[in-house]
């Protein structure tokens, strides 16, 4: 996973060295994020979470409409698992989405992306009796994922953008510690039971300004 990311930061280098016309933005927004297990063909919801995001993005047009949506984003989430659960998590953000553009109107341009977002998780806490619990220490949940999805929104005057997107969680974000219990109880390939694994899906809103 690690290396997926350098090679993501690595192409958005090389794009942004070759393009031919480049828009810096700062955005912020809004960020609801749902935890959904799956043992065989059944889904539980474990639990949302809500918060922010900041950051500066890099959008690369390459003309006829075609363009990269990238840059560097943090987000703050917090809320509970299981209705019981407090948790916190901090993390980093790289969107690599594709997409067109067309103008709908005078000053008015509306979008279309499509693509991954890379996420590297800084800090993951819960509290399950007041005491905060590292789940990346203690490996209970994964640092990254890759959440594929979409955005749209609109552009006005080239100078603010409002943008909507939904993104799911592809990786499984049991860490080690919980993929190892989940297996000793047959619920992991490999036990006596179906394969139990967690995702998450990810709804944004947010504006920036252009740059």
């Amino acid at each position: 996973m690690k290396k997926l990311i350098s090679i993501a930061v690595a192409a958005s280098m090389m794009l942004i060295g070759t393009t031919a016309f480049a828009q810096v933005s700062i955005g912020a927004g809004y960020i609801n994020e749902t935890n959904k297990a799956k043992l065989g063909d059944t889904n539980r919801n474990l639990g949302s979470m809500n918060g922010f995001y900041a950051g500066i993005g890099y959008d690369i047009n390459e003309g006829v409409g075609f363009g990269i949506n990238t840059g560097v984003y943090y987000s703050y989430l917090t809320g509970q698992l299981l209705s019981l659960v407090d948790i916190v998590e901090h993390a980093i953000n790289i969107p690599v989405k594709p997409g067109f553009s067309a103008t709908l109107g005078n000053g008015l341009k509306g979008f279309v992306n499509a693509g991954p977002t890379f996420v590297c998780g800084l800090s993951s806490q819960i509290k399950p009796l007041g005491v905060a619990i590292d789940n990346y220490d203690h490996e209970f949940l994964g640092r990254f994922d890759i959440m594929v999805g979409g955005t749209i929104g609109v552009e006005i005057n080239d100078m603010f953008r409002v943008n909507a997107s939904y993104d799911f969680g592809v990786l499984d974000q049991f860490g080690e510690s919980a993929n190892g219990l989940l297996e000793h109880i047959g619920l992991k390939n490999g036990g006596s039971g179906n394969s139990l694994n967690l995702n998450r899906s990810r709804i944004t809103i947010g504006a920036a300004l252009l740059f």
